[in-house]
């Protein structure tokens, strides 16, 4: 008998199932992004990316949103910029810090981006019907929630 979450028998367990759905949404909205013209971004470009907030950011800050060293999110703040999906606005003191902001066209590939994650949503709800995928949801938001109490009572 095999498990009933299995791959050629091997259990996947949550972790393995969280990971497989990400990784087949991110697959659709590179393809999409592709597709529309924004080829030049990759999975850790975008997972920065669709991490800024309307204020602009410096690298510290989105270095702690994403918890990725400062060094490797400056090299990749660097490569968005290049590609001018976002601009760098100078700040007023040295010691501040540079903030960086979306362009039009970062906001524009992150548009395509919620776009696409609305359409495999609306493809799961064909698929597991209305009421599974909102109890999904629910779940996915409480061990969120969790995770992030877990993650507070270790710090």
């Amino acid at each position: 008998m095999t498990d009933r979450h299995s791959n050629n028998g091997q259990s996947t367990g949550v972790a393995g199932l969280l990971s497989a759905t990400y990784h087949f949404m991110m697959s659709r909205i590179m393809d999409r992004l592709g597709t529309e013209g924004y080829g030049n971004l990759s999975k850790t470009q975008l997972h920065v990316l669709a991490r800024f907030d309307s204020s602009g950011m410096t690298l510290r800050q989105i270095s702690d949103r994403v918890q990725i060293s400062v060094h490797i999110v400056s090299n990749i703040v660097n490569m968005l910029r290049t590609n001018d999906y976002v601009a760098e606005m100078p700040s007023a003191t040295p010691a501040d810090g540079s903030k960086y902001m979306l362009t039009g066209l970062g906001q524009e590939a992150l548009t395509i981006v919620e776009s696409e994650q609305k359409a495999v949503e609306r493809e799961w709800k064909q698929h597991i019907g209305e009421e599974r995928l909102s109890s999904i949801i629910s779940s996915l938001e409480l061990l969120f929630r969790a995770t992030l109490q877990a993650k507070g009572d270790r710090d």
